[in-house]
């Protein structure tokens, strides 16, 4: 589908393993990496890795996309989506998540102050 793209590598490592994973990268020499450890773990690793990863330009937590994308995991309904509750369906469906998304309200109260009055 984008028929420019060079796949690097991928790596089931894990966001424990304190520079396993981080050499890979390093050795693959990647612009785009994309982190799929979940949340929370993904965004520290990013954080932490980096600086020691020169050739990366972009990296996304992706999170279970690639769940998704393989059929393990069922995408939400376009409307679901549309709506922006994809969070809300995979709590609904996965309710052990309930204590990854008490951050959402301050996260929603944050966002509204900004845009209501720009700080």
């Amino acid at each position: 589908r984008v028929p420019d793209v060079r796949i690097a590598g991928s790596y089931a490592g894990s966001a424990d393993d304190h520079g396993d994973t981080a050499s890979r990268v390093r050795a693959a020499a990647p612009s785009v990496v994309l982190v799929a450890f979940g949340m929370p773990k993904q965004e520290p690793w990013i954080a932490r890795n980096l600086d020691a990863l020169p050739s990366v330009r972009l990296a996304i937590g992706v999170g279970g996309v690639f769940d998704q994308l393989a059929g393990v995991r069922k995408v939400p309904p376009a409307l679901v989506h549309r709506l922006g509750l994809e969070w809300l369906w995979r709590l609904i469906r996965e309710p052990w998540r309930w204590r990854r998304q008490r951050v959402l309200p301050l996260f929603v109260a944050l966002v509204l102050r900004k845009r209501m009055t720009g700080r």
